[in-house]
C-alpha cells in the first residue's frame, strides 16, 4: 500500500501544473458550496424564527360538540371515537380544556402549551374608539410562546387584576402611557375599565397595533366565556415534526379543529423548498464541473504514464495496485482540495459579514457553520474525487503492458 500511495503522489507532483488547477477546482466549489449553503440556511432560519419562532405551531380549536351517542348510550368513549359518530354543530369555544392540556404535557416534543381566550372588542379612550384584539393569556404559559415578558419597553409585565399591557403602536397612536385608564367593550355589549401596567414591542406592527394582553380569567368574563377558552396554542421543539405531531394529535381528538403552522404559512414553505432546490441545482453543477475536472486530468495522466504503467505490469504490478494509484491520486486531490476549500469558504462567510458591517448594511439573519457542515462538505467532496478517479483508473488497469512498452 505503500509503494502504490508513493507513486500516486509522485504522480501528482510531476504534473504540478495540473495538479495545482485541479486543487483550485475544488477549492473554489468547496468554498463556494460551504459560502452558498450557510447563506441560505441562515436565511431560512431567520424567515422560519420571524414566523413562528414566537408563536404557535399547533392550535387546537373545537368544532363539533360531544358526539351524540354520549347522549344517548353508556357505550365508553374510547369505543365511539374509533367508530362512525355524529356531532351537534356548536361555537368554537373549548369547555373541557383542563385535561386536553394535561395529556398534552406527555408529548416529549411539546415545549410550550398556552391555554387562550381571543376576542375582538373596542377600546375607548376619550372619544376616540380603535378595534382590538383581546389576548387573554396565563403569563408563564403564554412568556414561553410569545416572549413577551422580554419584549417590556415601559411598565412592568404583569397583568393581574385589570391591568393589561398594550403594544408599542397603539399605544403611541392614542398617547397612551403607564397608568393611564381605557374602557374596553364588547360586541355583546359587556364593558369595563382597565389600567395600562406595561407597553411591549413584540417586532411585528400589526400585533403592537390591535393586541391587548390580560389575564385569562378576566378575559373570560369580559368576553363572557364562562370558563371556557378560545384555542390551546402549542410550540414544539422540531417545527418540522408539527404535521407527525398533529397527526397524533388528531388520532386521539378527532372531535377537535388541530392544525399546524404549515398549513397557514403554505407560501412560507414553497419559497423555502425553492430555496433549498436553487441552492442543491447550484451546488450540484459545481460539483459536476469539480469532477469533470478530476476525470479529465487523471484520463490525462494515465497517458502520459501510460508507458511506466506498461513497465510496472509487466515487472508484477497486479491490475487492481495499478487501478489503485490512481484512486489514491483522486482521494488525495479530493481531501486536499476540500479541506482548502473548507478554509476558503470560512474566509467567503467572514468577509461578507465584514464587508456588510462596514457598508453599514445589517443583514437581518445569521450566518452559522458547525464542524459538521465542514466535516461533510470533506467527506462528499473527497468520495466524489475518488468516484471521479474511477474511469481513469479502470482504464489504467486494462492495459497490456506488451502493447503499451511496444507502442511507447
Amino acid at each position: 500500500m505503500s509503494f502504490d500511495f508513493f507513486l500516486a503522489w509522485r504522480f501528482l507532483k510531476e504534473a504540478k501544473t495540473q495538479t495545482l488547477l485541479t486543487l483550485l477546482a475544488i477549492t473554489i466549489g468547496v468554498g463556494v458550496q460551504i459560502f452558498l449553503a450557510s447563506l441560505i440556511t441562515g436565511l431560512q432560519f431567520s424567515l422560519l424564527d420571524a414566523t413562528v419562532g414566537s408563536s404557535s405551531h399547533i392550535n387546537i380549536t373545537s368544532e363539533l360538540a360531544i358526539p351524540t351517542s354520549i347522549l344517548n348510550s353508556s357505550q365508553p368513549t374510547d369505543d365511539l371515537i374509533s367508530s362512525q359518530v355524529s356531532y351537534i354543530k356548536r361555537d368554537r369555544d373549548l369547555s373541557n380544556w383542563q385535561p386536553i392540556i394535561e395529556e398534552l404535557s406527555n408529548y416529549s416534543e411539546i415545549s410550550a402549551i398556552s391555554p387562550l381566550v381571543n376576542g375582538s372588542s373596542f377600546l375607548q379612550k376619550g372619544t376616540v374608539n380603535r378595534p382590538i384584539q383581546i389576548k387573554g393569556i396565563d403569563p408563564p404559559s403564554a412568556d414561553k410562546i410569545y416572549k413577551y415578558r422580554d419584549n417590556i419597553i415601559l411598565g412592568t409585565s404583569s397583568i393581574s387584576g385589570n391591568d393589561i399591557l398594550l403594544g408599542r403602536e397603539l399605544s403611541e397612536d392614542l398617547n397612551l402611557t403607564i397608568g393611564d385608564s381605557i374602557q374596553i367593550t364588547t360586541p355583546q355589549g359587556s364593558q369595563a375599565i382597565f389600567s395600562i401596567n406595561g407597553i411591549f414591542d413584540l417586532g411585528v406592527k400589526g400585533l403592537n397595533t390591535t393586541w391587548v394582553l390580560m389575564d385569562i380569567s378576566r378575559a373570560q368574563n369580559l368576553l363572557q366565556k364562562k370558563g371556557d377558552i378560545s384555542v390551546i396554542e402549542i410550540q414544539i421543539s422540531d417545527v418540522f415534526s408539527s404535521e407527525t405531531i398533529a397527526k397524533d394529535l388528531r388520532t386521539k381528538w378527532p372531535e377537535l379543529k388541530i392544525e399546524t403552522w404549515q398549513s397557514s404559512n403554505k407560501q412560507l414553505l414553497s419559497g423555502l423548498k425553492s430555496q433549498s432546490s436553487s441552492s442543491l441545482v447550484i451546488q450540484f453543477f459545481v460539483q459536476l464541473a469539480v469532477l469533470l475536472g478530476i476525470s479529465s486530468v487523471l484520463a490525462i495522466s494515465v497517458v502520459q504514464k501510460s508507458k511506466l504503467i506498461g513497465i510496472l505490469k509487466a515487472m508484477g504490478l497486479k491490475n487492481y495496485r495499478v487501478g489503485r494509484i490512481f484512486l489514491l491520486q483522486g482521494l488525495l486531490l479530493g481531501l486536499l482540495g476540500s479541506i482548502t476549500g473548507c478554509l476558503v469558504g470560512y474566509g467567503l462567510i467572514r468577509t461578507f459579514l465584514y464587508a456588510t458591517s462596514i457598508s453599514g448594511a445589517e443583514i437581518s439573519f445569521v450566518i452559522t457553520t458547525t464542524p459538521l457542515s465542514y466535516l461533510s462538505s470533506i467527506t462528499v467532496a473527497t468520495l466524489a474525487s475518488i468516484l471521479a478517479a474511477f474511469l481513469p483508473a479502470r482504464r489504467a488497469s486494462s492495459f497490456n503492458p506488451i502493447e503499451v512498452i511496444r507502442n511507447g
